[in-house]
């Protein structure tokens, strides 16, 4: 459908590529190995002797989304003349004569009115036959999109996208990144397949099988409640679900500490407001990867977690507000550091207190709490999850070691070593 380079045009593509050194647009290929765009960077690549250059691997592409992709990005990127664009929709007509004028506009970059003029031409002639209902771009499902810049990530990527298979990315991401991904949900149909464990029950950190809101715990008797709900989109009611519990269960003075996603801050206070009043703001600090916010472009380096508190707060001691602890992922693919369960939970109670995680995963508040010899009560409506969480209480006893913070930037003046004395001198209130 797209004519091909005139020898002018490669020519100049070529030296293009040989002035940068690199092949600057990336090469669109299938996860079969054809290329969908850019026969032209790959033929001046070969010629230059360049062997690593960026490469775009795309899954779930049938003949006609490979055409209509070809369609889309050569008609951005070529400088076609008129006559060649109303060629190129001639073209499209013939073999996808279904598709409607604006959809098939849109992908060539002319108006539905000449597509209408090239469609009216060819059911002149019978080239197409005459249609009354046409399919726009709503119709289609969107293609996986891969990142690849090396003959061996494009392998990975090709791997990585068999692997996933419905699971995955609709959104552009690098090879390593969808590896990840694929280990992070085979590890987690693994963990689905296994039935919930036969433990005893243990007396100081236990651990149930149903919805938070059905957990056996007494009115106004829960010092903390330490908990890492989902947090996307689709789950957000849950925190307004999460604050009226937590409303009736936290004794007066007891705290809410959630995790929560960056992107959601705002929503998510506006659902605990209701209920809880507000304390602060803590964030941990990723130690490597960054969240890439495809929004507002942000590479997020930090997580929130809020603070609130049933009534009015009354600390008892200074406390820092920044940690960064060692990321294990052993035991659920959303499992979060025992350092930073242990930073709060040992600040924010005492021995004997009751804290709650009503969404518990793989037990990481219990398991804590039982090192810390406090009391706890846990709960998840994933029975993998269940299991992995009894196991894991099973396996701890109080004053087992613990995995302390990597860093904390405020740290509490009552260990030694972590708070320097500040000149109070130098320290300005408001009047």
């Amino acid at each position: 459908m797209i004519p091909d380079l005139s020898e002018a045009e490669y020519d100049t593509l070529k030296a293009a590529i040989r002035e940068a050194g690199r092949v600057l647009v990336p090469v669109v290929v299938t996860t079969d190995g054809e290329v969908i765009d850019g026969q032209g960077r790959v033929r001046a690549a070969a010629e230059l002797g360049i062997k690593d250059y960026p490469r775009e691997v795309i899954n779930g592409l049938d003949a006609e989304a490979g055409h209509l992709m070809r369609l889309s990005l050569n008609s951005v990127r070529r400088h076609l003349s008129a006559e060649q664009k109303r060629e190129v929709v001639r073209a499209a007509l013939r073999s996808m004569p279904h598709l409607s004028n604006s959809y098939l506009g849109e992908k060539v970059g002319v108006s539905d009115k000449t597509v209408a003029a090239a469609r009216e031409g060819l059911e002149s002639t019978s080239e197409i036959p005459t249609l009354t209902e046409f399919r726009g771009k709503d119709g289609k499902t969107r293609p996986r999109h891969l990142m690849a810049r090396t003959p061996r990530e494009q392998r990975e990527a090709t791997d990585a996208l068999v692997r996933l298979g419905d699971d995955a990315p609709t959104r552009l991401m690098t090879a390593r990144e969808a590896v990840r991904k694929a280990k992070r949900v085979g590890a987690a149909v693994a963990c689905a397949t296994r039935p919930v464990a036969e433990v005893p029950p243990d007396t100081l950190a236990q651990v149930h099988h149903c919805d938070f809101r059905k957990m056996p715990v007494e009115p106004g008797s829960v010092r903390l409640i330490y908990t890492d709900p989902l947090y996307h989109r689709q789950h957000l009611p849950l925190y307004s679900d999460l604050a009226e519990w937590a409303s009736k269960v936290l004794q007066p003075g007891g705290l809410l500490v959630t995790y929560l996603g960056t992107s959601f801050l705002p929503e998510v206070m506006r659902r605990l407001d209701g209920r809880l009043r507000y304390v602060w703001t803590c964030a941990t600090l990723f130690n490597g990867q960054k969240t890439s916010v495809f929004g507002p472009k942000i590479r997020c380096g930090w997580k929130p977690l809020l603070v609130y508190c049933n009534g009015n707060f009354e600390p008892t001691d200074w406390m820092g507000d920044v940690i960064a602890a060692p990321v294990v992922k052993r035991n659920h693919v959303y499992e979060q550091p025992e350092g930073e369960a242990e930073f709060f939970i040992r600040r924010l109670t005492g021995e004997g207190e009751l804290v709650l995680d009503p969404f518990c995963g793989s037990g990481t508040t219990a398991a804590v709490c039982k090192r810390l010899n406090r009391r706890c009560v846990t709960t998840d409506i994933d029975p993998a999850a269940v299991a992995t969480a009894r196991e894991r209480v099973a396996r701890t006893r109080v004053g087992d070691p613990l995995v302390r913070p990597k860093r904390t930037l405020a740290p509490m003046p009552s260990e030694p070593g972590d708070f320097d004395p500040v000149d109070e001198s130098l320290t300005c209130l408001p009047a």
